[in-house]
């Protein structure tokens, strides 16, 4: 330990935190996919391109790390279920390259009729897949019942959409042919896709900010009722 941090110390090497998947994207190998891409972007114009990606949600996960102060004792706080609940959705999120358009967002889950919307409808589009897993048949329910109706309220404009090259897409037909669609190159998503450059984990923070305010709120008001 002393040699290595030593050594550290003498060459001024920093630490620092890896994060993501861009290290196993081969630019070699999708030179030519992304030089095609875009090539086919620049006939469009940058509010009639969008992008689309899905990923999951654990809806119900609780944070690991909490607060106590200097007078609590740290072997008296404990962990609850929630930290390792693995009820997950899948949700579907889509805009534009400019920014200024937003697909209503879409999620999949596992129950047809879940017993949370008896009472009060689900504010968005909502699926229903055995998994809740997104496949051919709920992407391609998407496409056509959410995606395609946005971009009509919208625009009559030729529209590109952008998305990866998985199989649960399927081939997409726009009936009026205003929106064409494009693959990116395989293996490439976690450094090329734009949902992934920042979008989606904005959106799972203030979903996750917006579930601890509410579990909170239960806390203070209704304690009885969270034990």
């Amino acid at each position: 330990d002393t040699w290595a941090k030593n050594f550290v110390k003498r060459h001024n090497l920093q630490c620092v935190i890896l994060h993501g998947q861009a290290g196993d994207v081969n630019a070699a190998a999708i030179a030519d996919g992304m030089a095609h891409l875009k090539n086919t972007m620049k006939n469009y114009e940058m509010e009639c391109i969008y992008n689309v990606d899905e990923t999951g949600l654990f809806f119900r996960l609780l944070p690991r790390k909490t607060y106590i102060t200097a007078i609590e004792d740290r072997r008296s706080v404990r962990g609850t279920k929630g930290m390792a609940s693995k009820d997950r959705i899948t949700a579907y999120l889509c805009a534009n390259a400019s920014g200024t358009q937003k697909v209503p967002l879409s999620i999949i889950g596992k129950s047809k009729n879940p017993c949370c919307f008896k009472f009060k409808p689900c504010p968005v589009k909502y699926f229903s897949q055995v998994n809740a897993w997104s496949d051919q048949t709920t992407f391609s329910s998407w496409f056509h019942d959410v995606f395609l109706p946005h971009i009509r309220s919208c625009t009559r404009k030729p529209v590109l959409l952008v998305m990866d090259n998985c199989s649960g897409h399927g081939n997409l037909i726009d009936p009026l042919g205003q929106v064409s669609v494009a693959e990116l190159p395989p293996n490439c998503t976690s450094k090329h896709q734009p949902m992934d450059m920042g979008v989606i984990a904005a959106w799972k923070q203030r979903y996750r900010s917006r579930l601890l305010t509410k579990r909170t709120e239960l806390l203070l008001f209704f304690p009885p009722f969270c034990r």
